[in-house]
């Protein structure tokens, strides 16, 4: 038992240093524009999270987010048929060689995008169902009324909300990659009716 139970162990963490590896790590989460935009949004909303009470938006929100998540991954995976998805997983979308080991799909690429987002989007619903249990509302609307957050609270607060804006931006990426799948689609039948047209005007001649 105690074996099965490292290797479950081991298997996660491994799956998780492998997704960031394949996602591109600290540096592609500073990188890219989403992350500035959510703390732009963070600022300007900060209204909403020096509240009590700020959690209720990001947990009637996040678990429909995450359901279109995980319908949209598989909406990708099952996209176009299994010629397209070997072209996807054989090829990294760069004209540059690489080495075997260095070597990272189309398909693993994205794949990785998506798990990022369903990443952010549960740390950003575990965050404010933590918040719930720990800050919870006074019950009395006279308490409430007079209820002062701590700067604990606040700093906590304003991470959860980052988040939380983080999880529901990065649903544009969620759309966007499933836009540049359809692009992948036509560009690659294309190449194959340009190969098989090939063939027949050889096969006439």
């Amino acid at each position: 038992m105690l074996k099965a139970l490292r290797e479950e162990y081991k298997s996660f963490f491994g799956d998780l240093r492998s997704y960031w590896s394949c996602y591109g790590g600290i540096t592609r989460v500073l990188a890219t524009p989403y992350t500035p935009i959510a703390m732009l949004v963070m600022l300007a909303s900060w209204r909403s999270w020096h509240a009590p009470g700020w959690y209720s938006t990001p947990l009637s929100v996040l678990p429909s987010l995450l359901g279109f998540t995980l319908a949209a991954y598989a909406l990708l995976l099952g996209f176009g048929d299994e010629g397209f998805l070997k072209f996807l997983a054989v090829t990294d979308g760069t004209t540059s060689s690489q080495t075997e080991e260095k070597h990272i799909s189309v398909l693993t690429s994205v794949s990785a995008i998506f798990l990022h987002f369903v990443v952010v989007e549960v740390l950003a619903l575990l965050l404010s169902i933590i918040g719930s249990a720990v800050w919870p509302v006074p019950s009395d609307s006279f308490d409430a009324a007079y209820y002062q957050m701590s700067i604990w609270q606040l700093t906590y607060a304003g991470i959860a909300t980052v988040t939380f804006d983080l999880a529901v931006i990065l649903g544009l990426a969620a759309a966007l990659n499933i836009y540049h799948a359809t692009r992948w689609y036509v560009q690659f039948h294309r190449a194959v009716y340009a190969a098989q047209r090939g063939k027949d005007n050889s096969a006439s001649k």
